[in-house]
């Protein structure tokens, strides 16, 4: 295995990026303290969304809170690829957030258009608010490895490609486990949901990965 050796020139921005995170979790924590307990029980978010559903609420700032830190994770990890082999700089995180943020942000407003359409508006809703929390789950799973991929001067390339296999595993789980919680509605629309998977789920993966690749 090829051992490579970190740039860690000019780092105290990413230090910054790592203290502000840990901030905004704590700040999640005081600002809503039982969704936040609830978002960490081990049941795919069951318990997180029942109370959300009990409340009434569909985005609160607990939500908002762990969308940047979801943005400035899957900024960072996808930063450590690259920076096996370049310097990274906060110009570069910047815009790889801005990115996940427009391809995330746009993606939901299409699949608010298509369930719209198909007069599955609440389903699509309660989907969208499931990926993104389940992404966020992911992002603070490997929030700990990142730091490591960071802090550490010498590095196994094949680690960083670990650290992204397990974010995807870890929401390909959640949302395995979610389509298998509504799979009567789905298999009602199998047609739409094939032509769903295509468009608004295989698409957006291919462009991000040309994007970054570019």
């Amino acid at each position: 295995m090829e051992v490579i050796v970190r740039h860690t020139s000019s780092s105290d921005w990413i230090s910054f990026i790592y203290l502000a995170i840990l901030l905004l979790i704590v700040a999640a924590k005081y600002i809503n303290t039982n969704e936040f307990y609830l978002f960490f029980k081990l049941d795919f978010l069951k318990s997180y969304f029942a109370e959300k559903k009990r409340l009434k609420q569909q985005i609160i700032w607990f939500d908002l809170i762990l969308f940047i830190i979801t943005i400035s994770v899957m900024s960072i990890s996808m930063m450590q690829i690259e920076t096996l082999k370049t310097n990274s700089d906060i110009v570069n995180f910047s815009h790889i957030g801005l990115f996940f943020s427009i391809i995330i942000i746009s993606k939901s407003l299409l699949e608010i258009c298509v369930g719209f359409f198909i007069n599955k508006t609440d389903l699509i809703l309660n989907y969208i608010f499931f990926k993104i929390a389940s992404l966020g789950y992911a992002s603070l799973l490997i929030l700990p490895l990142t730091a490591i991929l960071t802090y550490n001067k010498i590095q196994f390339e094949g680690f960083s490609y670990l650290v992204i296999v397990l974010f995807c595993l870890t929401n390909l789980v959640f949302i395995g486990n979610y389509i298998y919680r509504y799979r009567k509605y789905i298999i009602q629309d199998w047609y739409y949901f094939i032509l769903y998977i295509c468009s608004l789920e295989i698409a957006p993966l291919v462009i991000s990965y040309k994007w970054l690749n570019s």
